[in-house]
């Protein structure tokens, strides 16, 4: 937001804080939610390797279960939401969208992130950090004055998948040995996609299309047999206790 405001124009910056202050609940949730995931991971590592890589794919899918119903919401609803902060920022509406998509990559590196910390990669996963920081300023820097709000929130999203998501899901892969299973992850991105689009193409926009979204995203989720309310339950039990 610093190099936003300096380089390019209010009216870029108020659409940019506006979308990220709508955004931060669903950011908060996931990432507390893939938090309460890690004395499970450390509880079957490394004794149970079977056991260990079967419960983190389960973790990973359940954050992008209830990731996709957040973001499908704010997909389908953007208009409504950012009216909601003022009329004025309606205009600004593709930034919550490219935040909401923003927020379905961060719940990858979130839930799959605690896994480093079990092996004892800190050190790995904080160079990442640091690269990665320095390649979102500078990418900013460079997009900020030319595109606006939507290219610096682009910039984040490419940063965050090329130097954040992947560095983390090579690591967790070669050092713990868990090689994550795409195949329930595109489903959910799928209805994930027809839940934000369906509203649309009938012509339903505002509050009623930010209703709608996640009832369909719930009822395809059942019918494509991604949700599984006794996997889901199971996982909660466990991170309670």
């Amino acid at each position: 937001m610093i190099l936003l405001s300096k380089l390019s124009s209010v009216s870029d910056l108020a659409y940019y804080a506006a979308a990220q202050r709508l955004v931060w609940p669903l950011l908060m949730v996931l990432g507390l939610l893939a938090g309460t995931f890690y004395p499970i991971y450390a509880a079957y590592w490394p004794v149970r390797q079977q056991d260990f890589e079967r419960l983190c794919q389960r973790c990973l899918d359940t954050v992008l279960l209830i990731a996709g119903l957040g973001v499908c919401c704010l997909l389908a609803g953007a208009d409504f939401f950012m009216r909601l902060l003022g009329p004025d920022l309606a205009g600004g509406a593709a930034a919550l969208r490219m935040f909401a998509l923003l927020c379905f990559v961060k719940a990858i590196t979130s839930t799959v992130g605690p896994v480093l910390y079990v092996v004892k990669a800190q050190k790995k996963a904080l160079q990442f950090i640091a690269i990665a920081l320095l390649v979102k300023a500078a990418a900013v820097a460079a997009v900020a004055p030319r595109f606006g709000y939507l290219g610096v929130i682009s910039a984040a999203l490419v940063v965050e998948l090329c130097f954040s998501t992947v560095p983390v899901v090579y690591l967790v892969q070669h050092l713990a040995g868990f090689r994550i299973q795409w195949r329930t992850i595109l489903k959910i991105a799928m209805i994930t996609a027809a839940a934000a689009l369906t509203p649309r193409l009938l012509s339903v926009s505002g509050l009623p299309a930010a209703i709608a979204a996640p009832a369909i995203y719930i009822l395809l989720a059942f019918v494509t047999r991604v949700m599984n309310l006794s996997d889901i339950r199971s996982l909660v039990t466990r991170s309670i206790r």
